[in-house]
């Protein structure tokens, strides 16, 4: 059996934890209120770089992030 779990990772976590999430699907929420959603594919300093589903690069500030969100799946 399958199950989903949502992960949020807050502002005060996101440097500890971002460069355990390269190679996931996330959702990158702003300070703007503007969700990115995408595959995590670096993180450079204090910048995340995500591949959007058409192939678009986001260079999004870690400072104007908000939360990260992703799912993770367990199987038991």
């Amino acid at each position: 059996i399958m199950s989903k779990r949502v992960i949020r990772v807050d502002k005060n976590q996101i440097e500890k934890v971002a460069s355990s999430l390269i190679g996931k699907d996330v959702n990158v929420v702003l300070k703007s209120d503007h969700t990115h959603f995408g595959n995590l594919i670096e993180v450079q300093g204090h910048t995340l770089l995500l591949k959007d589903a058409r192939d678009h690069l986001h260079s999004l500030p870690i400072a104007e992030t908000v939360e990260i969100i992703y799912d993770e799946v367990r199987l038991w």
